[in-house]
């Protein structure tokens, strides 16, 4: 999905804080310069409802790997710990896990579970993992 930056006068959809997809007509105010700013808002109700999908899949598999890892913090300061995290490899088409010792990359969900991936494909799902990582 494209960013999307929304004009003066441009009609938008954004998801509020309850999980509704909201129809909204930018203009000169504070509610409009927040969203903005924040980069929720989708040209389509049908992108915004895909956001807020992919939001609730990728909290849910937070939630996992959280359940995963017996509430253990993951350590970035030790490199040992092997942290271990899913990926879609197009040139085979399948999900596979990798694993790294110190290296974090933002929105990505990390568990220390060797068998994340697969508990993940039977908990939530090929669809919700192609969903939070964004596979066509």
């Amino acid at each position: 999905m494209s960013i999307f930056i929304p004009k003066f006068a441009d009609r938008v959809y954004f998801v509020n804080w309850e999980g509704n997809i909201v129809n909204y007509v930018i203009c000169n105010s504070e509610q409009s310069t927040h969203l903005i700013k924040s980069g929720k808002c989708f040209r389509t109700e049908e992108d915004a409802v895909r956001a807020r999908n992919r939001s609730y899949a990728n909290r849910e598999l937070e939630v996992l790997a959280d359940e995963l890892n017996g509430r253990v913090d993951i350590d970035w300061e030790d490199l040992d710990q092997e942290k271990f995290f899913i990926e879609y490899n197009y040139a085979i088409k399948c999900f596979e896990y990798y694993s790294t010792g110190g290296h974090w990359r933002g929105e990505t969900t990390y568990c220390l579970d060797y068998n994340f991936l697969e508990v993940a494909l039977e908990k939530l799902g090929e669809n919700k993992l192609r969903l939070i990582l964004e596979v066509e």
